[in-house]
């Protein structure tokens, strides 16, 4: 499925779960990070991951934080560049794929996360601060 295809069918909601694990998290906040500015890209992904869990049943399992988090970790790997293809964006951002959890826990306590403020809306790391996306 081409990256177009891609995002029109998780903007629409008819992407299948199974496309949607974590790689289709990363791929569709990879996705936005080419097309859009950060701050825009930031909203369009946490907005659309929120709409799609919710389309799924699964509204409780979003949390902007983590979402947000990712996204920067992302955009210092070079998710922006636009001379990146996707599949050499993952093999030189293994790490993000294979242990996105222990990276953002260099950045936030598990009680930093674990509120519902956290999970609604960005909660600035408390441990290290994250890469900027200017």
């Amino acid at each position: 499925m081409t990256d177009t295809e891609f995002a029109a069918r998780f903007a629409d909601c008819t992407l299948p779960p199974a496309e949607f694990n974590h790689r289709g998290h990363v791929r569709i906040a990879w996705i936005n990070l080419q097309r859009l500015p950060f701050d825009e890209a930031v909203r369009t992904t946490c907005e659309g991951i929120r709409t799609y869990a919710t389309s799924l049943g699964a509204a409780s399992k979003f949390h902007w934080t983590i979402t947000e988090a990712l996204m920067h970790l992302l955009h210092a790997g070079g998710a922006a560049d636009p001379s990146l293809p996707f599949e050499q964006f993952i093999k030189g951002n293994a790490p993000l794929l294979a242990d996105a959890r222990g990276r953002i826990a260099l950045h936030y306590t598990d009680a930093a996360l674990a509120t519902e403020f956290a999970r609604g809306q960005f909660v600035r790391p408390d441990l290290a601060p994250l890469p900027s996306a200017s």
